[in-house]
């Protein structure tokens, strides 16, 4: 069956942006509200598997002082007037969640429990609140079911319809009852999340960059994708939950048993920011020092008790696998390839309304450049934060929006000629499965050298053959059935994140966050603090670079360059670690795969 649906405002993806965008616009006033997600409402995305925790900003604490922090731990790479926003505006929301159901976890007096996690010290500003698992999202879905928005569940988006230089609305189709879906709406929101690349880690496996490839296709200008970070999760079991667990004291040690931590950023250790955190995880093991481990042996019973209630599943999985937290290491990893997540990356370009570069089209969530609130990488857990104000300011401008155009007309032909396009895997007979090709990409990029510690020539190795992926495999890709027409339209946006990715890391000649070049070695003040931004031209894409605008922001660094932490410590003998002292060998240098 062919469904054609009519709204003031069109939300695709249902994580914690869109369902904060629907919440909003309904109380506005906005009667006519579609979400559409791929999966189901609070149980699609990466929100139900966050990990307890979301740093919030409280009116008794020093907002210069959260700015400033946010600032430095993000390399002066992001918008602190967007950071300023976040903050303030992020307060309102989470006083709104107890009132809603959401469990927050509480202190002896009874007050909101406020700790330190991952880039995050007690003697500075920024602290965690913390929530009860999945139950967040369950609380979101029901906000939405109960303000009478329509949803409309298990429906893949594969492109946006555009009236002129307008997006107007989206098509789609459902991979189980083989429906197609044609969405007409006066704007879009689109909160369909970042990009994993189906990698290990638990809840990730439909994150597939489906926003920023179909926002790019329309015309949308994406940066940063050159700071797509990785994540670290244990390496035999799907779980998240590292902020917790390094925030209650976890340890990371290699193979010697050494807390390596201590040697490459010994104020903030464990609680590094990711981009560092996975940097240095994957210097010991290049040199080799792994596997690396996570070592929780001197956590409290008390510890253990938090752990259950704000990281359930987690805790369950190693229930289950009878790991024992206070007798047992647990073997960390990176999560292999370069992710455009909330831990600091790439996504559209917007204003302060969420607009994104191409009218009537607003990104919220990590749809979004998440380099505007938190620079090169997490201070904490500012993602959810993200989400909720995001969206919320998102709904605002597009209800605005909505009240002053007029619904699109119908266009039979572009839904026609776009629906050939997703749809033609299914009419070919021979050629390579999605997860094919899918495994492909993979090896071409998840090598840590690669993504993690790279360098100009494993960088262009690696576009040559992802452009050839494109050119060569993606036109002969066969679909068997609807399942497998999702992944391969997953597939068709993954390939051009990894595009961008690795052709805005190859620009951007210095080291910085998760950006690590071996060539470059050096964190460069005086020449990049600069955004890499991503265009499309013709049948391809354009790479270029913006400065930052500097001269907005009350809190600047030194006009310096020095040599990357990571670089620059990685053989500093352990008795060494707590002093700034370099050591004067020679830095590590390799063009080797």
């Amino acid at each position: 069956m062919e469904h054609t649906v009519e709204s003031d405002v069109l939300i695709i993806g249902g994580g914690l942006a869109g369902a904060s965008a629907g919440v909003r616009l309904h109380d506005l006033g906005v009667e006519r509200v579609c979400l559409v997600d791929k999966a189901r409402v609070s149980r699609s995305g990466c929100s139900t598997f966050a990990a307890g925790v979301i740093t919030a900003w409280f009116p008794e604490d020093n907002i210069d002082d959260w700015v400033r922090e946010t600032a430095e731990r993000g390399q002066y790479m992001s918008d602190q007037e967007w950071v300023e926003t976040l903050y303030l505006r992020g307060y309102e929301w989470i006083c709104q969640l107890e009132g809603w159901g959401v469990e927050l976890e509480k202190d002896a007096q009874g007050r909101i429990a406020r700790v330190c996690g991952r880039g995050q010290l007690p003697h500075k500003a920024l602290r965690n609140i913390m929530f009860h698992g999945p139950q967040f999202m369950e609380m979101m879905r029901k906000q939405l079911i109960k303000r009478h928005l329509r949803l409309v569940e298990g429906v893949t988006i594969t492109d946006l319809l555009t009236e002129g230089s307008r997006v107007v609305g989206a098509i789609g189709f459902n991979p189980r009852e083989g429906d197609t879906y044609t969405f007409y709406s006066k704007a879009v929101i689109m909160a369909a999340g970042a990009n994993a690349y189906k990698s290990i880690n638990i809840g990730h496996k439909n994150i597939t960059g489906d926003s920023h490839g179909m926002s790019f296709r329309v015309g949308a200008e994406q940066a940063c994708f050159d700071f797509c970070t990785q994540q670290t999760c244990a390496r035999n079991f799907d779980m998240t939950g590292l902020n917790m667990l390094v925030g209650l004291g976890g340890k990371l040690t290699n193979n010697n048993g050494d807390r390596f931590m201590l040697r490459y950023f010994p104020e903030y250790k464990e609680q590094e920011i990711l981009p560092h955190l996975c940097g240095s995880m994957a210097m010991e093991v290049h040199r080799g020092r792994g596997p690396i481990f996570l070592d929780m042996t001197d956590l409290s019973g008390d510890g253990i008790a938090r752990l259950r209630r704000v990281i359930p599943i987690a805790m369950q999985i190693f229930d289950d696998a009878g790991v024992d937290l206070q007798r047992d290491r647990i073997e960390w990893t990176i999560r292999p390839g370069a992710f455009s997540i909330a831990s600091g990356g790439g996504g559209a370009v917007i204003d302060r309304d969420c607009r994104t570069t191409v009218p009537g089209l607003f990104a919220v969530g990590d749809a979004a450049c998440t380099t505007t609130y938190n620079g090169v990488g997490d201070s904490g857990a500012q993602n959810l934060l993200w989400c909720m104000v995001s969206g919320g300011i998102a709904a605002e401008a597009a209800a605005s929006e909505a009240g002053t155009v007029r619904m699109p007309a119908a266009n039979a032909r572009q839904v026609s000629e776009l629906r050939e396009i997703s749809f033609a895997p299914l009419n070919r007979r021979e050629g390579p499965t999605p997860d094919d090709v899918l495994l492909q990409l993979q090896m071409t990029i998840f090598p840590y050298t690669v993504t993690v510690i790279r360098h100009r020539d494993r960088l262009e190795r690696a576009v040559r053959e992802v452009v050839r992926i494109q050119d060569e495999e993606m036109p002969r890709i066969v679909a068997a059935d609807g399942h497998q027409l999702v992944k391969a339209n997953e597939l068709r946006n993954m390939l051009l994140c990894a595009q961008f990715t690795l052709r805005s890391s190859l620009h951007r000649e210095e080291s910085r966050g998760a950006n690590l070049r071996e060539d470059f070695p050096e964190t460069d003040n005086v020449n990049w603090l600069r955004w890499t931004m991503v265009r499309s031209k013709g049948d391809g894409l354009e790479i270029s670079s913006r400065p930052l605008p500097i001269e907005r922001f009350r809190f600047r660094p030194p006009s310096e360059r020095y040599l990357h932490p990571i670089f620059a410590r990685a053989d500093i003998r352990l008795d060494k670690a707590t002093t700034a002292e370099q050591d004067d060998r020679p830095i590590f240098y390799s063009s080797d795969v």
